[in-house]
């Protein structure tokens, strides 16, 4: 129960009807002055966030194909009890690291729980600042991923995590047909696509389009852009 915003029964309606609460679990403070925690959403939820007279929206792909005059999208979004995000249009594509002999601190390093990691934003700005610190020379997949940019300016696209590539892969018909209802690239998790979860100072996790393995960071994969809701 992460996140809870305190909201009185007339806003949580209010909000819930025009589609602009932004987190999984509300604690709802009722007309009795009991606190009540009631969700945004199913477990998982999937749909397309827009953006549109300076807030950020959700529909479901039902809702978004009624629309007779659509706002302007910021890509799918994907709320789960582990976690909450919008993914970017673009497919990423490049190197984890041309440094690999470097193990990046602020990075989750696993050698058995990678799944487990959902820290996209944290793992992104950790590599972004050792290459700024000169740490290692290069990562062109997180500065592509942090370089991205929405209608919703204060949205900041960080490479996925593995636990975040693995709730993408394990709903990917939804998530797909999300995309194309937004004439975006499918993401293809039949390939390889890097996550942002470090094995050690040589590898990174990345799911091999049939398992998970690690693999030296030089090599060139897709990768996902997501933004923290």
């Amino acid at each position: 129960m992460n996140n809870l915003v305190k909201m009185t029964r007339s806003a949580y309606s209010t909000a819930k009807t025009n589609r602009t609460l932004v987190c999984p679990n509300v604690a709802l403070i009722s007309d009795e002055n009991k606190v009540e925690f009631l969700p945004m959403n199913p477990t998982s939820d999937i749909g397309i966030a827009a953006y549109e007279n300076g807030l950020r929206t959700y529909y479901s792909l039902e809702e978004w194909n009624a629309l007779t005059t659509k706002p302007t999208a910021i890509g799918v979004y994907m709320f789960t009890e582990q976690s909450q995000f919008v993914i970017h249009g673009t497919i990423l594509s490049g190197k984890w690291s041309d440094t690999t002999e470097v193990a990046v601190d602020g990075v989750t390093t696993t050698t058995s729980t990678a799944l487990l990691d959902f820290k996209g934003k944290e793992n992104t700005d950790a590599v972004i600042g050792a290459v700024s610190g000169g740490d290692i020379t290069n990562a062109p997949i997180f500065t592509s991923a942090r370089a991205l940019t929405c209608a919703d300016a204060n949205a900041v696209f960080s490479v996925a995590a593995a636990g975040q590539v693995e709730l993408m892969r394990l709903n990917a018909t939804a998530i797909n047909a999300c995309r194309t209802a937004l004439s975006q690239t499918t993401i293809n998790f039949g390939s390889n696509v890097w996550s942002s979860t470090q094995y050690s100072a040589s590898h990174a996790w990345f799911w091999h389009g049939s398992f998970w393995d690690i693999i030296a960071k030089f090599y060139s994969f897709s990768g996902v852009a997501v933004a923290a809701i």
